[in-house]
């Protein structure tokens, strides 16, 4: 018998920066993509860091993405994704969801 049972939980990712939910340091009203840190796919998470890290529009984090990040970002593992002196140490969980 298998830990999960067919139709009832599956693996999600989970945007991290210092060890908490990204989405706990959402305000209200600044935008509603911010308030959710969990998506079905590895790539979609990385972009959520991607966005969070940098100021960003979507054309340039497809930039990024794929001409840096892509191959950066390893699930679990903490990256500093900050571009000032200060770290923004991002991380992409899997989770059971």
């Amino acid at each position: 018998m298998g830990l999960f049972v067919k139709g009832e939980m599956k693996m999600k990712y989970q945007v991290f920066q210092d060890n908490e939910p990204a989405d706990c340091f959402h305000q209200n009203n600044i935008s509603r993509t911010w308030n959710n840190s969990i998506f079905d796919s590895f790539e979609e998470a990385i972009k959520y860091a991607i966005h969070w890290s940098y100021p960003y529009d979507s054309e340039e984090i497809e930039k990024v993405y794929n001409g840096y990040w892509k191959d950066k970002v390893i699930v679990n593992i903490p990256v500093n994704m900050s571009i000032c002196e200060f770290p923004v140490m991002m991380e992409v969980r899997e989770i059971v969801y």
